[in-house]
């Protein structure tokens, strides 16, 4: 009993009053409906009759209707996993993202992150080698520049790769990496 008490606690409560930001699994057309859309809303609300935008299609589209687990739905609010019948769209919509606010709409080509190993990965990751990135539901090829703090210093040393272990840059010494997308994503 105490460890589902405790488990209880972490649980986070779900963020409604954030814009509404929905992960898309998939998209298919249903004759005489239109397109549907199937996902989970990660945070905010939708409601039926509501404008959402969708990154691959030219222009906004309105929600139709909506269904969780075959079960007509007027709102659904985050953590709800959705199905969303819009009008026909000539795109074939799979992995990505739907909003209602245009200033949600950020796409960015180049980000800082930092960067470690994963023990188990054998081959070497260098600088400027093209690598796949994946955010969210879009996947693309990158390169990225590696570099670490100087020990002790307010200067950083570019690298040729990515070191295996932490005596390889200096203890304590984190690495981070320039990351250049070749198209930009919603972020």
């Amino acid at each position: 009993l105490n460890a589902i008490s405790h488990a209880s606690t972490l649980i986070q409560p779900r963020d409604t009053n954030k814009p509404f930001l929905m992960a898309i699994d998939r998209g298919f057309a249903i004759k005489g409906q239109g397109n549907v859309l199937t996902g989970t809303i990660l945070q905010g609300q939708l409601k039926v009759n509501d404008t959402i935008i969708i990154p691959d299609l030219p222009s906004s589209v309105k929600v139709k209707s909506m269904q969780s687990f075959h079960i007509s739905c007027r709102q659904a609010t985050a953590g709800d996993r959705v199905g969303v019948c819009i009008d026909s769209c000539p795109v074939k919509i799979e992995r990505s993202v739907a909003f209602r606010s245009p200033d949600m709409k950020h796409l960015t080509s180049v980000f800082l992150m930092s960067v470690q190993k994963i023990p188990f990965y054998k081959d070497t990751i260098s600088s400027k080698q093209r690598l796949h990135v994946s955010i969210l539901h879009s996947t693309v090829l990158c390169k990225q520049i590696i570099f670490c703090r100087v020990s002790g210093e307010n200067e950083y040393e570019w690298l040729d790769e990515l070191p295996v272990t932490d005596s390889d840059t200096g203890e304590g010494n984190q690495v981070y990496a320039v990351v250049v997308l070749e198209e930009p994503i919603l972020v």
